[in-house]
């Protein structure tokens, strides 16, 4: 089944089309521009350039946050816009388990993808390379920078470390005993790390349809958290 994915989590945006067989195109850009200006874009060339069409597709993929609060309902507003009018499943899947699964692990390493929650605060999750496979050890949560390095410096093993919340804290993280930050071109997540955890969703009967994925923020926004003090 070919599956369209796509991920603008982080400042970075990527699609890509792939199946169990082949990833057959994934395009990913970081460049200073909104998300709500290439995300389509980037789908029509990368469905130009393969050959392909939207209704060649049988399900879409999305990272659902956490994140950037505008960065996940572009892609799942986009997805979902796709889904409704193909009439096709999606799979909404953890923009840290993204992460981690692009981040190429060593066999026995653990990795600790994070994301920037603002202040001294990262959206993380524990995830270890056990036999080849990424397995997720701890759910998504909302850390403070110190409490993860406290974690990461007792770990047992080495801990790749990978996600946008890298470039804050980078000094940081360096200082930490058993740290390894991921290289730059597995330091964000990517489109095509969606294709696989979707395909296990799609045989374990965990699709849904457009109308009932909904983003997982973990934090409200900023602009929630004024509205309420204004009612206060």
């Amino acid at each position: 089944m070919l599956i369209l994915a796509a991920d603008t989590s982080t400042q970075a945006a990527s699609v890509a089309v792939g199946d169990e067989n082949k990833l057959y195109g994934e395009i990913y850009t970081d460049i200073k521009l909104k998300h709500s200006e290439r995300l389509m874009f980037l789908v029509d060339d990368l469905l130009r350039n393969i050959g392909m069409k939207i209704g060649d597709i049988g399900m879409f993929a999305v990272t659902v946050g956490p994140g950037s609060f505008t960065g996940i309902r572009i892609a799942m507003a986009a997805v979902k816009g796709l889904s409704q009018s193909a009439g096709k499943p999606i799979a909404g899947i953890s923009s840290l388990e993204c992460c981690a699964l692009g981040s190429a692990p060593s066999e026995g390493e653990c990795v600790w993808p994070i994301l920037d929650a603002q202040r001294s605060d990262v959206y993380t999750a524990r995830f270890e390379n056990r036999d080849g496979r990424i397995i997720r050890t701890e759910e998504d949560r909302i850390m403070s920078i110190e409490e993860l390095g406290e974690k990461v410096s007792s770990s047992p093993s080495k801990c790749v470390i990978c996600g946008d919340a890298v470039f804050r804290f980078r000094d940081t993280i360096s200082s930490w005993e058993n740290a390894v930050i991921a290289p730059a071109e597995k330091l964000l997540p990517r489109a095509s790390s969606l294709i696989a955890p979707a395909l296990e969703m799609s045989r374990e009967g965990k699709l849904i349809d457009c109308m009932n994925i909904v983003p997982v923020y973990l934090r409200r926004s900023q602009a929630e958290a004024d509205l309420e003090k204004k009612k206060c």
